[in-house]
């Protein structure tokens, strides 16, 4: 896959998960800067799977 295509296709994932965020909690993430928001989904994940951050300091 080309590199433009693919941040199409990212940016449009990030816009499909801010709609379902908004439409089950009720919270708008779309004026987050990306890099709080992929944290904040990845410490979600993290939490929800029961894994462990590769971030945490040992």
């Amino acid at each position: 896959m080309e590199p433009e295509r693919r941040t199409d296709d990212q940016q449009q994932a990030l816009r499909d998960v801010f709609t379902q965020l908004r439409l089950r909690t009720g919270h708008d993430f779309s004026n987050y800067k990306r890099p709080t928001l992929m944290r904040r989904l990845e410490r979600r994940i993290n939490v929800r799977t029961g894994a462990s951050s590769s971030h945490r300091p040992a």
